[in-house]
C-alpha cells in the first residue's frame, strides 16, 4: 500500500447516527475523541464499528470508512475470541495492562486498540501477498477476490456451466446454511463460574482449515447431465460411493430415508438437508461421501463437471511473477515466478501462530469463492458449492467428535463450531477435547489454569491432521490468557519469509 496510508479504528457512541466518537489513528498515535467524520484525518483508512446496512444508509461507503464486517466475520467475534468482548462491570477476560504498556487500560479503549491493530495487521500481510495501492473497499474478501479470480472466459475453458448444471449449483450452494445462536446466558457449571456464555463458537485452525479447502477440487467444465440415478442408487451404498470417487466434480439431487438417531439432529443443523423431502435436495459429491456412512440416501438425478480446478491453482496462476524478495514487506516485497506466501509450507507454519494471519486466511478462501469478474448475473462460482460443502463437512467430522464426547453441538460451519459444554463438566475435561479436534481454545483468564498444565494438556492433544504445528502456541496463549503473548507472535511472525530469516524489517 502507499506508504502514506495509514489503518486505524473509529467506534461511534451511536452507529444509528454515526456523528460523535473515539478514534485511534494507529497505535504509534493517541486515542482521542471526535465530534463528527469531519474530525477524521482522509489520510487513514478507518475500521469502524458500522453495519453493512449503516455504511450504506450514511454515504460513509468511500475511501475512507471500512464496516465492521471488513473481515468476514462481524468485529466482536474477534472481540470474544481474544478475550476483550464483555464490559468493565463483568470483567474482561484479557487483562488491558498487559499490552502495549497498559496504554489502554479499560474494555473500551482495549477493543479500539486491538481493532486497529488487527487492522494494521491484516492489511500488512495483505499487502505483503498481493501489493494494492490501497485497501481495498467494501471488504477485504471482495478485493482480493477482484485480483485473484481470472474473468469468466478464463475462468471456464468450456464455456459457462449450461442451465442444468447452474440451477443444481443453486440450490446446492443455497443449501450452506450455518446455525447461528442468538440467545447467550452465562449460567457455567464447575471451575470457571460465569466466564463464558452457556453456548459459544470456537473458531479452527484457520489457517490448517484453509489449507485443506484450498485443495478442494471444484468443475471448470466437461458439462454432463447424468439424469435418472435410480438405478445406481438400487445397487447399494459400495456402488454410490465408486462412482462420486469416480465422479469428484458431481452434484446428486437426494432424499435422505434413513439417518443415525446419534447424528440425525447433527445433520440437520449444519447440511440442512430434511429427512423424506419429497423432491429431495441437491448436494455435492464432497457431502454424500461425509454423510452415507451416517445415513441412507435415495438418488434421483446427477450434473457433472469432469474438467476440475481448486483454489490452490487459482493462487498459483494469479500471483505477480517478480524477482524473490530481498528484505521488507508490503510493496516492497516481490516474488520469484511461482512463489506464493500463502502456499510455501514453511512460511505458512511459521505464520500460523499470528492470529492476523489466522484471520487473513480464512478471509483469502472466501475470497476464492466469490462472484467471477466480468460474469452474467446467472453465472455462479462453482468453487462455491463445493468449497463451502468441504467446509461444512470437515467441520461436521469435528463435531460429531464433539458429540460423542457428550459436548453438545449447536452448530458448525463457516470455520466454526458453536458448542455447550455440559454443566459438571470442569474446563480441564472439556478444553482437552477441543485441543484434539485441532480447535482454539476460548480465551481464558490469566491464572485459572496452570502453565505447567496447559503446556501437557496442548502438547499432548496437538493432531498434525487437524492443526499447524505452530498454533500449539496460540492455543496456549488463549488458555493462559496471554493476550501480550499473542500480540508478540504477531509481530514476530505475521511477515516471516523463509529467505529472509525472521522477516523483520
Amino acid at each position: 500500500m502507499e506508504a502514506h496510508v495509514r489503518c486505524g479504528a473509529c467506534f461511534f457512541d451511536d452507529p444509528a447516527t454515526h456523528d460523535s466518537g473515539w478514534a485511534l489513528p494507529s497505535l504509534k498515535e493517541d486515542i482521542f475523541r471526535f465530534g463528527n467524520t469531519a474530525d477524521l484525518s482522509s489520510d487513514v483508512a478507518w475500521w469502524t464499528n458500522l453495519s453493512y446496512e449503516a455504511v450504506s444508509i450514511s454515504g460513509l461507503q468511500g475511501a475512507r470508512f471500512r464496516r465492521e464486517s471488513y473481515f468476514s466475520h462481524p468485529m466482536r467475534r474477534f472481540w470474544n475470541e481474544l478475550g476483550i468482548d464483555e464490559s468493565d462491570k463483568e470483567g474482561l477476560r484479557a487483562n488491558p495492562r498487559s499490552v502495549w504498556d497498559g496504554r489502554f487500560d479499560n474494555g473500551d479503549f482495549l477493543r479500539l486498540g486491538v481493532s486497529t491493530w488487527l487492522f494494521e495487521q491484516i492489511l500488512a500481510i495483505m499487502d505483503d501477498f498481493l501489493p494494492m495501492a490501497a485497501p481495498p473497499l467494501n471488504d477485504l474478501a471482495y478485493g482480493l477476490r477482484e485480483r485473484i479470480l481470472p474473468d469468466v472466459r478464463r475462468f471456464f475453458p468450456d464455456g459457462p456451466p449450461p442451465d442444468y448444471f447452474l440451477s443444481a449449483l443453486e440450490a446446492a450452494d443455497n443449501a450452506y446454511q450455518p446455525t447461528a445462536i442468538n440467545s447467550y446466558d452465562r449460567a457455567r457449571a464447575g471451575k470457571g463460574d460465569g466466564l463464558l456464555p452457556g453456548h459459544f463458537r470456537v473458531p479452527v485452525d484457520r489457517v490448517a482449515h484453509a489449507q485443506q479447502l484450498f485443495r478442494v477440487p471444484f468443475p471448470i467444465g466437461g458439462w454432463r447431465n447424468v439424469g435418472d440415478m435410480s438405478i445406481l442408487s438400487r445397487r447399494g451404498p459400495e456402488r454410490v460411493l465408486d462412482w462420486l470417487d469416480q465422479n469428484p466434480g458431481s452434484m446428486v439431487r437426494a432424499t435422505m430415508k434413513r439417518c443415525d438417531p446419534r447424528m440425525e439432529s447433527m445433520i440437520n443443523y449444519g447440511a440442512n438437508i430434511q429427512k423424506n423431502a419429497r423432491s429431495g435436495h441437491w448436494l455435492t459429491s464432497l457431502e454424500l461421501v461425509a454423510l452415507m456412512p451416517w445415513c441412507e440416501f435415495i438418488l434421483h438425478e446427477g450434473v457433472v463437471g469432469e474438467r476440475l480446478c481448486s483454489i490452490r491453482e487459482i493462487l498459483e496462476g494469479a500471483m505477480p511473477r517478480l524477482a524473490a524478495p530481498k528484505s521488507g514487506f508490503g510493496s516492497a516485497a516481490v516474488y520469484a515466478p511461482g512463489y506464493c506466501p500463502a502456499l510455501d509450507s514453511e512460511t505458512v507454519r511459521m505464520r500460523s501462530v499470528s492470529y492476523p494471519y489466522q484471520i487473513f486466511m480464512d478471509v483469502l478462501w472466501r475470497a476464492a469463492i466469490g462472484t467471477i469478474p466480468k460474469a452474467p448475473r446467472s453465472v455462479r462460482n462453482p468453487a462455491s458449492a463445493f468449497v463451502r460443502a468441504a467446509d461444512r463437512m470437515l467441520l461436521f467430522e469435528v463435531a460429531a467428535q464433539l458429540h460423542s464426547a457428550s459436548i453438545g453441538v449447536s452448530g458448525y460451519g463457516s470455520g466454526g463450531v458453536l458448542i455447550s459444554p455440559p454443566e459438571g463438566m470442569a474446563i480441564q475435561e472439556w478444553v482437552p477435547i477441543l485441543l484434539a479436534q485441532g480447535l482454539l481454545p476460548p480465551f481464558l483468564p490469566h491464572g485459572l489454569l496452570s502453565e505447567e498444565w496447559v503446556m501437557n494438556e496442548v502438547e499432548n492433544a496437538y493432531n498434525p491432521d487437524r492443526t499447524s504445528e505452530n498454533v500449539q502456541m496460540l492455543q496456549m496463549a488463549f488458555l493462559l490468557g496471554g493476550l501480550d503473548m499473542v500480540v508478540r507472535f504477531s509481530d514476530e511472525f505475521s511477515l516471516y519469509h523463509p529467505d529472509v530469516g525472521d522477516g523483520a524489517a
